[in-house]
């Protein structure tokens, strides 16, 4: 069985949380013996892995500021997924996406996976914060 999973997380950067956390949700779908292809970010661009971690796909900064990086690295890992999953001919039991911004790109993105897996999975790994106290 192979599954898609989207994630925007640094995939060099042990030091956070979200990277130990995502590569913990990848080996936890294999260990249920799925064959994971993921996505993230690299230090120069943002790219889609196999399931050994070796990159399929890979999609360069167009600018070396980064702080500019910053800025686009969502909108090119999402066209990224897209185009991937347009051009690819396999059949996923489903995508499992952590959650992000719903605007136009990301639901296009989830468009395509709804055509392209059986289920399509969205964790919505955070809630706000209620700090007023109700009296």
């Amino acid at each position: 069985m192979k599954m898609f999973f989207y994630a925007n997380f640094r995939t060099w950067d042990y030091t956070l949380g979200i990277t130990r956390k995502v590569y913990s949700q990848i080996e936890t779908f294999q260990k249920l013996g799925y064959e994971v292809v993921y996505c993230g970010y690299l230090e120069d661009g943002c790219a889609i892995f196999d399931n050994n971690g070796k990159i399929i796909v890979k999609k360069d900064y167009p600018i070396s500021n980064k702080s500019i990086q910053h800025v686009i690295r969502r909108g090119m890992i999402i066209r990224l997924c897209t185009e991937y999953l347009k051009r690819n001919t396999d059949t996923f039991a489903f995508a499992y996406c952590r959650y992000h911004f719903f605007d136009k790109t990301y639901l296009s993105m989830l468009e395509i996976m709804h055509q392209k897996c059986n289920k399509v999975v969205i964790e919505a790994h955070s809630a706000p914060k209620f700090t007023d106290k109700i009296s």
